[in-house]
């Protein structure tokens, strides 16, 4: 009896001081495999496979990508979820045909091949011819199955689509083109099988897309749409008086906002680095932009590795002028540079809490140091290391490959020089709100009148959106000497740097292990303890019961 005590014991506190070291649930993650047969389709720079990977991170998914050459079979035993991406027309790899005609889990074909899967295959009835069309409108039923509704956009394709030659009632479609004459499918759906018959390159068949994969995913609960509006590229030498009378009407308009501070700019004239900290009055206007409501975001360092032009108008981690990735240090520069203006901006009351890469120009080895130091990115996503090309997400992304959080960027930006802005502003809302869940953003430069402002921003009220306050979200900063935090609208920052405390602040971290050992040992003693108690009571229990 008293052995059995101990082990149960003992196995109690194995138990508990495991869930103490590690107190991160694991997450119930949906395995996807994504097989491709090419990364990039033709005349198009968008890297596609990037793209779509990047987008499984809306939904909780845990990705691993193949080339359909190299699959081997029985492959995708170990996946829920089959999304099989195909430019060229040729699916030659047989062991991957087999594998997939007899998988009974999701599938979802993206491009061309798909003959390939439903040709002799009892479990599908739907057969396709292709045909060159000349596609100029889209349509989709929106809201999903419970409140479709069905939504008409221009489009001009012209290319080889697959005409579905027997339509029945197992056959489900979603989305489909038109010529003037003749309906031609985009997303159908029979049992299992998810088909989209064109490479989602342009916006609005991304966008359809990904809106689709609430129902391949099988989603319940969708999360609220948020906007949000961000002032870009707010610099050392912006007028003061005008960011202030921009915070001011957004704080009368009850309308959370982000800014995208560039701490130094480079006179071309002179070569020399002004910084925030040259500009008290400008801090001053920075910390009155957070208390009126506004979230700091890094936009770069100084907007420019390139002198022949002002700071704030140039890339910074792209080489803008051969369109090629930066040759020098990303990881080294990124420690060196942003954690110095990391350090600066809360040395002066500043508090930035993510991260956005000036003109979204920055390629894989950005991303990777990026994310070692930000939670958060703001913006597009750059999917090519060998072009400069963007892809606009309708959904905040977590734990991808390249980012820990994208916070997308999606209705675009005010270009007073275009007459035509606020259509194109009302057109990429419509189309971003075919996507339930959605969270979108645009952005305002604070040299331009407030008024197109004012207009974007009644434009939006008249949709009745909610508009997205990022310190409300869990955002982290993290450099050596620094961490700064949000958690539902609260900053806390642990600074090693202030004075006579950094020493302090190791030591700290010292007595907090300490005083978890001593808590082990003190636990271990009281198990004891309890064992003798319950062995002499049952010693005692025994000597009254003889």
């Amino acid at each position: 009896m008293f052995k059995k005590y101990i082990l149960i014991l003992l196995a109690f506190f194995i138990t508990t001081c495991s869930l103490g070291i590690d107190t991160k649930a694991k997450e119930d993650y949906l395995n996807v495999l994504i097989v491709y047969d090419t990364k990039v389709e033709f005349s198009y720079n968008r890297n596609i496979l990037n793209s779509i990977s990047e987008l499984m991170g809306a939904f909780n998914t845990k990705v691993e990508t193949v080339d359909i050459k190299e699959y081997k079979k029985n492959y995708l035993e170990n996946y829920d979820y089959v999304f099989s991406v195909i430019i060229d027309k040729d699916v030659n790899n047989e062991e991957f045909i087999y594998d997939i005609k007899k998988f009974d889990k999701t599938i979802c074909w993206i491009g061309n091949g798909i003959e390939k899967l439903v040709e002799n295959n009892e479990n599908y009835s739907i057969r396709f011819t292709p045909k060159t069309v000349d596609l100029k409108e889209i349509y989709y039923f929106a809201n999903g199955e419970k409140y479709k509704t069905l939504k008409k956009f221009t489009i001009d394709k012209y290319g080889e689509i697959n005409i579905i030659d027997n339509i029945n009632e197992e056959i489900i479609i979603h989305s489909y083109f038109s010529d003037g004459k003749q309906q031609y499918p985009y997303v159908v759906n029979e049992k299992n099988l998810w088909y989209i018959s064109l490479i989602p390159s342009e916006n609005i068949l991304f966008f359809i897309f990904s809106d689709m994969l609430n129902e391949i995913f099988n989603v319940e609960n969708i999360n609220e749409q948020k906007i949000f509006i961000r002032i870009e590229d707010v610099h050392p030498f912006r007028d003061i008086y005008e960011l202030r009378k921009i915070a001011d009407y957004l704080y009368d308009e009850n309308v959370p906002f982000i800014v995208a501070l560039i701490p130094a700019y480079i006179d071309t004239k002179t070569g020399y680095e002004n910084y925030i900290t040259d500009k008290p009055e400008f801090i001053n206007t920075i910390k009155y932009l957070q208390d009126k409501g506004g979230t700091i975001i890094l936009h770069g360092y100084n907007h420019g590795n390139f002198k022949d032009k002002e700071g704030g108008e140039d890339y910074e981690f792209w080489n803008g002028v051969k369109d090629s990735p930066v040759t020098w240090d990303v990881e080294e520069y990124v420690a060196k540079n942003l954690s110095k203006a990391v350090i600066d901006c809360v040395k002066n009351g500043i508090y930035p809490l993510g991260f956005e890469a000036p003109h979204y120009g920055i390629d894989s080895r950005g991303y990777s140091s990026i994310k070692k130091h930000f939670s958060t990115y703001v913006g597009a996503y750059q999917s090519s290391d060998k072009q400069f090309t963007t892809t606009s997400y309708p959904y905040i992304l977590r734990n991808t490959k390249n980012f820990n959080c994208l916070i997308p960027e999606n209705l675009g930006y005010i270009d007073n020089e275009d007459i035509l802005w606020k259509d194109k502003l009302e057109e990429n809302y419509d189309i971003l709100n075919l996507v339930r869940g959605h969270t979108g953003g645009m952005f305002f430069h604070p040299y331009l009148d407030i008024e197109y402002l004012k207009e974007s921003v009644e434009f939006l009220k008249s949709k009745n959106v909610s508009f997205l306050d990022l310190k409300k979200y869990d955002n982290w900063i993290e450099f050596n000497d620094i961490t700064i935090k949000s958690k539902d609208g609260n900053i806390s920052v642990e600074n090693r740097l202030k004075e006579g405390r950094l020493d302090e602040e190791h030591n700290n971290k010292y007595v907090e292990k300490i005083n978890k050992i001593l808590a082990i040992i003190v636990g271990i003693f009281c198990i004891i303890f309890f064992i003798i108690y319950l062995y002499f009571k049952n010693i005692n229990k025994k000597k009254f019961l003889r």
